[in-house]
């Protein structure tokens, strides 16, 4: 047995050490009683997600990417040797409601970063004031590429691949099939018009031959019935539709357009809309044969050289939520996980030191390998498409099969031409086949 009394520190002794730690000396830790805490202040991560609304599966995965990738973090030591934590918002899908909540972690929780935003129009509110705040983003979901070209400032980056990467992947997939008719149905807003305008027209450079319907459906976000956009575009006889529909939009989309017939007569080609929040909600409703990329991540193919490291992380996200890892979740993972080697790479937390840091850093992410470019903060990594095929495991009726990757230099815009649209300003070139809005 332990004398109790031989772990006891003198009265003398304490007031020893008291006067020590007023004075500013370094006392050993052994020395010090238990309501005296040494223990370095945590690395404050700010995370903005829409946790609520139509798209709110979209914030609850984002927050369990971060919730993952902090817990492997502060299991392997935290950063710089402080341990983790996160603070979480929602913007509500409100671009008005982000800007404040941006404000409120830099200004009043005083974060070290802030990852994640789901939507682009609050990422593009958010982008504006990140001078004034001093506080980067990393962005892990939100793919308008105006925010990485014609309104970029230093202080945001991002895992994720933008519209114009994912639409020019999938131009790039499309370009071998028989389609020639083909329109669009896309939310009003910056997402919907890049990820048609990119695809559109790189398909066009690279099948001339293709025609481009006027006839086209621009439905407003969290619209509850597709009935009149569905009825034009039918009527007006596609080949194949664009669409870049997301979250609950996608799945009342889909349900509706299952009643028209309308996956009978026409191809349909759209990145989120094979996002796994849409896949598990429809399960075998989900039609088959739809073309997609799952939001720039599928959880079944990494890249080869992120085998290993991407069963690691799936499994450990099953684990821990008893689902597969949706896109946002494996951005936002991503985000944390590049925010850590940054901060490693800096010795620093501060905003000066990290954007040094992050400019041509490799990105930490499970599922592929790419690096951010310094020039517009934006990452390169390969992009693959496939098309939905039956599946059953884990509650999962569909998956992606047919997966064909790309190059990341490949459906990239080179960076002479990004700095030419960011002096020029305005829109980008492809705004002329958005039509009827």
């Amino acid at each position: 047995m332990v004398n109790v009394l031989s772990r006891r520190v003198s009265r003398r002794r304490m007031l020893k050490v008291s006067g020590a730690v007023l004075a500013g000396a370094t006392v050993p830790v052994g020395l010090l009683g238990r309501n005296v805490s040494t223990a370095a202040e945590p690395v404050k991560v700010g995370a903005i997600g829409s946790l609520t609304g139509v798209v709110s599966v979209w914030g609850k995965v984002l927050k369990e990417g971060a919730e993952l990738a902090i817990e492997h973090i502060n299991a392997d030591g935290g950063i710089l040797g402080r341990q983790v934590q996160l603070v979480l918002e929602d913007d509500e899908s409100k671009p008005d409601v982000g800007a404040r909540k941006a404000r409120k972690l830099a200004l009043e929780d005083k974060v070290d970063v802030i990852v994640g935003v789901n939507h682009s129009g609050v990422l593009l509110s958010i982008v504006e004031q990140l001078p004034q705040i001093e506080k980067i983003v990393i962005g892990s979901c939100a793919t308008t590429s105006e925010a990485t070209t014609q309104r970029f400032n230093r202080h945001l980056f991002r895992v994720h691949a933008n519209s114009d990467q994912e639409g020019m992947s999938g131009a790039l997939y499309a370009k071998d099939l028989p389609y020639k008719r083909w329109s669009v149905i896309a939310p009003n807003y910056a997402y919907g018009f890049e990820t048609w305008g990119s695809f559109i027209s790189n398909l066009k450079r690279l099948r001339p031959d293709i025609e481009i319907l006027d006839i086209q459906a621009w439905p407003a976000f969290g619209a509850p019935d597709y009935t009149s956009h569905l009825t034009r575009l039918q009527a007006a006889k596609p080949h194949a539709v664009v669409s870049a529909m997301w979250g609950g939009d996608a799945v009342n989309l889909l349900r509706q357009a299952r009643r028209f017939g309308i996956f009978d007569q026409i191809a349909f080609f759209s990145p989120a809309v094979g996002a796994l929040d849409v896949l598990y909600a429809l399960g075998d409703e989900f039609p088959l044969g739809l073309y997609t990329d799952a939001h720039a991540y599928w959880f079944e193919a990494p890249t080869s050289d992120r085998v290993a490291t991407n069963k690691s992380f799936v499994e450990a996200y099953r684990k821990k939520f008893n689902a597969f890892p949706h896109s946002s979740a494996h951005g936002t993972y991503a985000a944390i996980k590049t925010f850590k080697r940054a901060a490693e790479k800096a010795q620093s937390v501060k905003t000066a030191d990290l954007i040094a840091a992050l400019e041509g850093i490799d990105v930490d992410a499970p599922g592929f390998s790419g690096t951010i470019r310094k020039e517009d903060h934006q990452v390169v990594h390969d992009i693959a498409w496939g098309r939905t095929v039956a599946f059953n495991e884990g509650g999962l009726k569909r998956g992606i099969g047919e997966v064909r990757w790309t190059a990341g230099n490949l459906v990239t815009p080179p960076v002479d031409e990004v700095l030419q649209l960011r002096q020029k300003g305005g829109k980008a070139d492809y705004y002329q086949y958005v039509k009827n809005i």
